[in-house]
């Protein structure tokens, strides 16, 4: 009885072994793709200042300028927003204005969150603070 079970399982079990081994490669694809929006998500880092949208992002520009980075002279914001986004660089930078009184700065350098990157955006949003005092 046991040899028959055997002679069935093994067929079977080459049958479904491939299912199986696509489904576990899906799922460590779909892991990977959210490990990477994670760290692409957490890449960002942000301050908010009591200040105005205007006074805000001229303080950006020249926190960039002084940094090497090459910004537009006649880059300008939205009535509410501000992006700056310079792909060449790997640099997005966006000023948004917020009701309750005060602007936010969002940094993001490079793709995904290291220590390196979230030195340099907080260095960047040093340097703007440094500007608005």
């Amino acid at each position: 009885m046991k040899k028959l079970a055997w002679r069935y399982a093994l067929p079977i079990l080459a049958l479904v072994l491939p299912c199986m081994l696509q489904g576990c490669l899906a799922v460590v694809g779909a892991a990977a793709v959210g490990v990477g929006y994670y760290q692409y998500d957490n890449n960002e880092v942000s301050r908010d200042f009591k200040y105005d949208l205007g006074d805000t992002w001229k303080a950006t520009l020249a926190a960039l300028r002084e940094s090497g980075v090459e910004v537009s002279t006649d880059l300008e914001h939205a009535a509410t927003e501000g992006v700056i986004d310079l792909e060449t660089q790997d640099l997005w930078v966006k000023v948004e204005s917020h009701a309750e009184g005060f602007t936010r700065v969002r940094v993001r350098i490079g793709t995904f969150a290291t220590q390196e990157h979230h030195r340099r955006s907080e260095l960047l949003l040093d340097s703007i603070a440094k500007r608005l005092d």
